[in-house]
């Protein structure tokens, strides 16, 4: 039998008095606090005020009251002091298994739960980092090779509206004194795009989170040339067959414009004749007959002069209309170049979006892969570096909690609540106080919970 069951059962026979004297010390209690009523009767009868007399009759009584508590006390103090005792035997073997005890089995266990939950903590935001820092690499990748892809295919697009411009603008330029060679020209244009100018390309990037050679193997892994030459064979060929389609209609057009010209330059070379021969007449003529020759001429003259307007109108008529169609086919093959290009940016667009979609999901994979660890429940505790800590420690509670407290409460708050009601806002909201005298260290703490069958 222990030490402590010996004394808790001799404790039962000074219990056992127990009744008796709290019944005494009730009584005593009792007729004090009577005599105590009388007195106060007496005082209020009076007024509410004492007397010399009433003076003396409290001050008798009150020390009859100290004498009569210190009676009680003492009667009582066997049973009480023998309960504090039995208190602590119960109290020290609970304290044995108190997870929070100092040096407890029970704490030094929880303390290695706690240093694995830190370790197993600090691993998964080791693990978080990498995955997000990969995500971000994976990112800028996928940014980088649409940011390749847009500039190569305007390098590609502005050379293709290029070539296909000057093959329309040789087409215009066709006469009918070059017409032979012209032809000859147009079928012997070549339909195959240059690898040379494919690999002259040179893309503007600005990558972080890549060097060097990952860039240059991003930029080489972006490998269109095989349908870019697709697309510029079957473009150029298609515009070329055009071409060749319309040479008959462009020599019509253009015999057109020669006759056309012929045409008024033999009208004019017709009347000049004509007004020579008219102006010999009316040198020989005299009188009346010189007179109506004079009216007739200018009236010629005027004639004349309204059929080469008329001519001159057509001929512009028929180079208008050349000049409009070979706008409209130049501003039609700049808006096919624009059209394709900003379909080929939507491409990239859903493709990027595609890749960071994936990269996101690899990222989520990864930390889905992470190791079992126990529950954890994290918060902060704050180092105080220097003195000026605590003056700081102090504002932020009573500017956040304090001040609308009453200063009773303000004065019975100690530093050590002040200090823990500051990490309880750091872990709950992220509110930390800003300062070198101050040190947030993370705590981690395993939850013990029962295991689900």
């Amino acid at each position: 039998m222990s030490e402590q069951v010996t004394i808790y059962n001799k404790a039962i026979e000074t219990f056992r008095g127990g009744g008796e004297i709290l019944l005494a010390n009730q009584g005593i209690v009792s007729k004090a606090l009577t005599a105590g009523n009388a007195i106060l009767g007496k005082i209020n009868a009076n007024g509410g005020k004492l007397d010399a007399g009433l003076d003396q009759l409290v001050n008798d009584y009150l020390v009859k009251i100290g004498q009569r508590k210190k009676e009680i006390e003492e009667a009582r103090k066997p049973i009480t002091q023998m309960m504090d005792e039995m208190k602590k035997y119960f109290t020290a073997e609970e304290a044995k298994l108190d997870v929070k005890g100092a040096g407890t089995i029970p704490a030094q266990l929880q303390q290695h739960r706690n240093e694995y939950a830190k370790e197993q903590a600090e691993l998964e935001k080791q693990r978080q980092e990498e995955a997000a820092r990969r995500a971000s690499k994976e990112r800028e990748r996928v940014q980088l090779v649409a940011d390749v892809e847009t500039q190569l295919n305007k390098h590609f697009n502005d050379h293709l509206l290029s070539y296909k411009q000057r093959m329309h603008t040789g087409f215009n330029e066709i006469t009918l004194e070059n017409f032979a060679d012209k032809e000859r020209k147009l079928a012997d244009i070549p339909c195959l795009y240059s690898l040379d100018h494919y690999q002259s390309f040179k893309p503007t990037l600005r990558p972080i989170q890549h060097n060097h050679d990952e860039l240059a193997g991003i930029i080489t892994g972006v490998d269109l040339f095989a349908n870019f030459s697709a697309i510029f064979s079957s473009e150029v060929e298609e515009l070329k067959q055009q071409f060749i389609d319309r040479l008959p209609s462009k020599k019509s057009e253009l015999e057109a414009l020669a006759a056309a010209e012929k045409a008024r330059q033999e009208e004019a070379a017709r009347a000049a004749e004509a007004e020579r021969l008219r102006q010999q007449e009316i040198a020989k003529a005299e009188g009346e007959r010189k007179r109506q020759l004079e009216e007739e001429a200018r009236a010629a003259a005027v004639a004349e002069k309204a059929r080469q307007e008329e001519l001159a109108a057509e001929q512009r008529r028929l180079e208008e209309d050349r000049l409009r169609r070979e706008q409209e086919e130049a501003t039609r093959m700049a808006q096919e170049a624009k059209e394709k290009e900003e379909k080929a940016a939507q491409q990239i667009e859903m493709n990027k979006a595609a890749g960071e979609t994936m990269a996101l999901f690899d990222a989520e994979a990864s930390l889905a892969e992470g190791a079992e660890a126990p529950e954890t429940r994290q918060g902060f505790e704050i180092k105080v570096l220097h003195a000026a800590g605590y003056v700081q420690i102090f504002q932020f509670w009573f500017e956040n909690e304090g001040k609308g407290l009453g200063i009773d409460k303000i004065g019975n708050t100690k530093m050590d609540q002040m200090k823990a009601y500051c990490e309880k806002q750091a872990h709950k909201n992220s509110t930390v106080i800003e300062s070198k005298f101050l040190q947030y260290v993370p705590t981690y703490k395993a939850v013990n919970r029962k295991a689900v069958k």
